[in-house]
């Protein structure tokens, strides 16, 4: 069974572990392990109203699964992810799972696996939703192990305010 597969398959099997170790709302984590990008989304689900077919003002699963593919173009299409040489990585993993709330406000929460030929050296990043569905990145580079149980930081954590206006954000520059 390929990796990406039983990875896909972890909260069908373990439903209430995978809902429980959720990310709070209006965050986003990048981890550079290798040749691979890790990332972990949660945006306002305002970003998505467009999709809640009966207009309650809440995204349902249902709805969530009937537009699964275009609520993740969407995201893709705002997030620019680049390697130094400006190439944008392969997806070799994408999926949109329940919506969560907090506080009242709902998150949709997106995880996008990145895979370049070659190992980054740095990453170029620039999110287009920022006024409506504003994020804070915590991106971090990790030893490349064979198994992600095995990987480790190496490198301190980048914070980025991914709010307001577009623009384009430099991570692991200079930093190896």
């Amino acid at each position: 069974m390929k990796t990406s597969l039983r990875y896909a398959l972890i909260p069908l099997a373990f439903p209430a572990v995978v809902h429980a170790h959720g990310m709070n709302g209006e965050q986003m984590t990048l981890q550079l392990a290798g040749k691979t990008a890790y990332v972990v989304g949660t945006p306002s689900a305002a970003l998505f109203a467009d999709f809640d077919d009966d207009g309650d003002g809440a995204l349902e699963p249902g709805e969530l699964q009937a537009h699964r593919a275009a609520i993740l173009e969407r995201f893709e299409a705002g997030l620019r992810l680049r390697d130094d040489r400006g190439r944008r990585g392969r997806v070799v993993l994408r999926d949109v799972s329940h919506v969560h709330s907090h506080g009242g406000d709902e998150y949709v929460r997106i995880t996008l696996h990145m895979r370049w030929e070659h190992k980054p050296n740095a990453l170029k990043l620039r999110y287009a939703y920022g006024r409506k569905a504003p994020l804070q990145l915590l991106a971090r580079r990790l030893t490349a192990a064979s198994a992600r149980s095995e990987q480790r930081p190496a490198g301190p954590v980048f914070h980025v305010d991914l709010s307001g206006a577009p623009k384009t954000h430099e991570i692991f520059g200079g930093v190896k």
